[in-house]
């Protein structure tokens, strides 16, 4: 829908709500509710984003990207009211997005983006798009995957260096351990200038609504880690929409009142957590992988991966045979031919018929590029042993293309000679008409 200026001009402004691909020529007036630090990706391309808001209450990311980043991030500041126009609507990807929007904005550097008057009928108030911690825990969501969460912190440990990887830069971290009404447990890493919004010293419990967190899976522990447009805003501080502030106050107190007595179940830690489970925790007893092994009795399933070279009167191929191909081709299991000693192994490849079969073999043909290099790699997809009966067949199908048969030889000769004769007896008939017609 289509709303009025508050100033009374003539000007009119498409709502958030409205924008999709197939609208062209739109203005939004909207309120910059989050902003990104200006980053750079790998091939140095630089970019940035903003979540931004409009009276209805629909948020919308917007995305700026080589020289529009460069013109527009120190152009836009977190709290304040503009016009943004000339821009693409696009399908947003939920995978680094927590926002209850199906697209997402793309400006360039010609977009037309005006500051406007702040009357107020723009909230300040961000929308959580909040996920219970016992949901997070049961997702089928491929991980890592983005989402806010509102949950009491009951414990913020202190500030550790944690160097990486990539970049051999050290980084501050500081775990927090949160809680909510599921009865859920989650650890949660604040990285770089995020470990001071909640320190070790702040009154805790206390309920905070976490923004654009990253879940991440290890081994079957799930734990969240702040991103650099993650956003940390304590109930209470009036940043959060009022039904979310009536949810937060709810959580604080059934947490001091009854939770806090309750066992928990971490996700991010083997066990439960909490008083009423503190006694149910019992040693690990240490145990080599070979005791494991065989108290379960688990055995690997082995497979061939072979590189043959197969030849026929043409040449030479070297095919590359896995699994069932190479069973096919030897006759014999993988784990078979693994228990054999090395002098039953050097006798089977020296004298086992093998070495004198045929093979019908299918072969993919791939071209590879190794170190520069093109060349192509074969690999098999289906092996045939073929017996005496079956290779007879199939040099008798090969001679009947290459030589005709007897018969169909005879024939064509017969043919042939008919053709002639026919020739040599129609041509004096022929003169002989010319001549009687002179």
């Amino acid at each position: 829908m289509l709303d009025s200026s508050p100033s009374g001009s003539s000007e009119r402004y498409l709502s958030i709500g409205s924008l999709n691909p197939y609208v062209h020529r739109w203005q939004i007036k909207a309120r910059v509710v989050d902003k990104s630090p200006l980053q750079t990706t790998k091939n140095n391309s630089r970019f940035f984003h903003v979540d931004i808001t409009d009276s209805a209450g629909d948020i919308i990311r917007a995305k700026f990207w080589s020289d529009a980043a460069e013109k527009w991030h120190g152009a836009l500041e977190k709290g304040k009211v503009y016009c943004f126009s000339r821009g693409r609507v696009n399908v947003a990807n939920k995978r680094f997005s927590t926002l209850n929007n199906n697209y997402e904005l793309s400006f360039s550097a010609d977009a037309d983006i005006n500051p406007a008057d702040d009357d107020g009928s723009i909230h300040v108030q961000r929308s959580l798009c909040s996920m219970p911690l016992r949901n997070i825990f049961n997702s089928t969501r491929e991980c890592p995957f983005p989402t806010d969460v509102l949950a009491v912190v009951i414990e913020a440990q202190p500030v550790s260096s944690v160097t990486a990887r990539s970049s051999g830069e050290e980084l501050k971290r500081r775990v927090l351990r949160v809680r909510d009404k599921s009865q859920m447990e989650m650890e949660i890493s604040l990285w770089g200038e995020q470990v001071d919004c909640i320190t070790e010293t702040a009154a805790l419990p206390q309920v905070y609504g976490l923004t654009g967190l990253n879940i991440r899976d290890w081994r079957g522990a799930r734990s969240a880690s702040s991103t650099k447009s993650t956003q940390i805003i304590k109930a209470g501080s009036g940043l959060l929409q009022p039904e979310e502030e009536t949810a937060a106050a709810e959580m604080l107190q059934w947490y001091t009142t009854t939770g806090s007595s309750l066992s928990f179940l971490s996700m991010s830690r083997a066990g439960s957590t909490g008083e009423g489970a503190a006694n149910d925790r019992k040693p690990v007893q240490e145990q080599s992988i070979k005791d494991i092994k065989d108290r379960n009795e688990v055995s690997p399933d082995w497979r061939y991966m072979l590189l043959a070279s197969f030849i026929d009167s043409t040449g030479s191929l070297s095919c590359r045979c896995f699994a069932d191909m190479g069973q096919a081709l030897l006759g014999s299991p993988a784990s078979e031919v693994r228990r054999w000693d090395s002098e039953k192994k050097q006798t089977f490849f020296d004298w086992h018929s093998i070495l004198k079969s045929h093979f019908r073999v299918m072969v993919r043909a791939e071209l590879d590029n190794y170190n520069g290099e093109q060349r192509m790699r074969y690999t098999a997809l289906r092996v045939e042993a073929l017996d005496a009966h079956s290779l007879a067949m199939l040099l008798h199908q090969q001679l009947k293309v290459a030589v005709p048969s007897a018969t169909d030889f005879a024939e064509s000769k017969k043919a042939k000679l008919q053709l002639d004769n026919h020739g040599d007896i129609s041509e004096p008939n022929a003169k002989r008409s010319l001549v009687e017609a002179h």
